[in-house]
Order: structure tokens, then sequence, then C-alpha cells
């Protein structure tokens, strides 16, 4: 179980501002005291679990900041080799906090040679 934060301005339009929600509080658009508790899933295991006979062709992904923690999983559990492509935008601009992280995950991509696979910024 994860809290999952509204962003600060959903209390007057919650789907409008749907698009600012994030699982991190340090992002600068959340209310920190306005979240869900939501249950989560390991994106490895559900990867391993599609991928019996063949590779996920693409995973577009933009999940506000918690980029870095999920793709450095699928690297680490080798799940990553089950997808063909992965087009990710990054969060770094927006949230400073987040620039080390995406720093060490860029560069842990080109050092492990998925640079043809995993693409950040997409927009």
């Amino acid at each position: 179980m994860v809290k999952f934060y509204h962003h600060e301005l959903s209390n007057y339009n919650p789907v409008y501002w749907s698009d600012g929600n994030s699982l991190l509080s340090s992002k600068t658009n959340v209310n920190k005291d306005d979240y869900e508790i939501v249950e989560c899933i390991d994106f490895s295991e559900f990867i391993f679990s599609i991928t019996q006979s063949q590779n996920v062709d693409l995973v577009k992904m933009d999940v506000e900041g918690a980029e870095i923690d999920i793709i450095n999983h699928l690297i680490d559990t080798n799940a990553i080799d089950k997808i063909n492509y992965l087009i990710c935008e990054v969060h770094d601009r927006k949230n400073k906090t987040l620039v080390p992280g995406t720093k060490g995950l860029k560069q842990r991509v080109k050092n492990n040679n998925l640079e043809n696979k995993v693409y950040f910024n997409w927009i």
C-alpha cells in the first residue's frame, strides 16, 4: 500500500487536475495532506506474468517522478529484457529532488547498453 497524493488544486476539479497526482510527496504541486492509500503491484512481476510467449512491444511511462524506482527495478529483475521499447517522461526539470536519481538512471541505462530500448523525454 502506498500514498497517492492529489494535485494541490484537485479540490476544485478532481478530474481536470488528476494528471498532476503523484506517488511522490516531494512533488511541488501536490497536497501532502490530501492523499489516498492505494494498492500497488510489482511492475516487474506483472511484465513477467504477461510475457510467457512474447515480449511487450512498448511501455509508455508517465508516472510523475516514480519512474526512477520503477525502471531501476525493471533492470534489477531483468524484466527490462521482456520489453522491446520503454518510452518514459522524466520529471527532473519540474522536481529538482529527482535530478540525481534521473542522472544516475540515465547513466545506468547507458552502462547496460539499453539506450536503444529505454528512451527518456518523449515530449
